[in-house]
């Protein structure tokens, strides 16, 4: 594959059970220019034996934390602040990326004018078997400025973006609700927002997610709770218009 080396940034906490397919999904997609970043918020399982044993250059291990974060979040900000590559993707502990993933986001890159890609995903139980063959055909995902801020579907999982958007998304405020909404919030109002229908990774449902899935695709959220979160963001996006 010719194409510019690309950072892989994976968040991972006591992720044993199914962490060797999602790697090796992964690497099988990477160059030797390529990385793949693991932030480790301190697990107390199998999870950094596992990734020690592959013994790939590839892989980066950060330096643990001096105190657990004990939230995916600043987790996933740890592992974007060491990304070292021009197109930065996020990957979950516990999914599994289908083969033509990374080159099917890299000629979307190159043929449109965004900062930042979401690809559909097929969701699956803990056993691979298919719940829904398309995660958008559940929440009806619609891309835009409102949009994205009344009802935001962003998958981290499924998203990549150029390096550029960190000046805006950097750094994380302390009070948004989850990763990936701050980043679909950051790139609809200040970028430039690809999608790409194709479902492009399994997305594993189980027991320990760090996020609930429910299938209505609705919030299970309370009103003054769904009403704090937007009143954050707006408060954040303020701050990343001031940057």
């Amino acid at each position: 594959m010719n194409r510019p080396p690309i950072s892989v940034c994976m968040a991972t906490y006591n992720g044993s059970s199914f962490l060797r397919q999602q790697v090796e999904s992964v690497l099988s997609q990477l160059n030797l220019h390529d990385e793949l970043i693991i932030a480790d918020d301190h697990s107390t399982d199998d999870t950094l034996f596992i990734l020690k044993s592959y013994r790939d250059d590839r892989i980066k291990i950060l330096p643990l934390p001096e105190s657990p974060f004990r939230n995916p979040i600043f987790n996933f900000e740890y592992a974007i602040e060491n990304a070292q590559n021009e197109f930065i993707y996020l990957c979950d502990q516990d999914d599994i990326w289908l083969p033509n993933k990374v080159d099917t986001f890299q000629n979307t890159f190159l043929s449109t004018n965004c900062d930042m890609i979401l690809s559909d995903c097929t969701i699956v139980d803990e056993n691979l078997s298919v719940r829904y063959e398309s995660y958008r055909s559940v929440y009806q995902f619609r891309p835009g400025k409102l949009q994205s801020f009344l009802a935001n579907p962003y998958l981290g999982c499924c998203m990549a973006f150029k390096k550029r958007v960190l000046a805006k998304l950097l750094p994380f405020p302390k009070y948004i609700p989850m990763h990936d909404i701050w980043i679909g919030i950051i790139c609809e109002f200040f970028y430039n927002v690809a999608i790409i229908e194709e479902p492009l990774m399994l997305y594993r449902r189980h027991s320990k997610n760090a996020t609930p899935f429910t299938a209505s695709g609705k919030s299970q959220h309370s009103s003054l709770k769904k009403l704090t979160f937007r009143l954050n963001m707006a408060r954040g996006l303020l701050l990343a218009y001031l940057r």
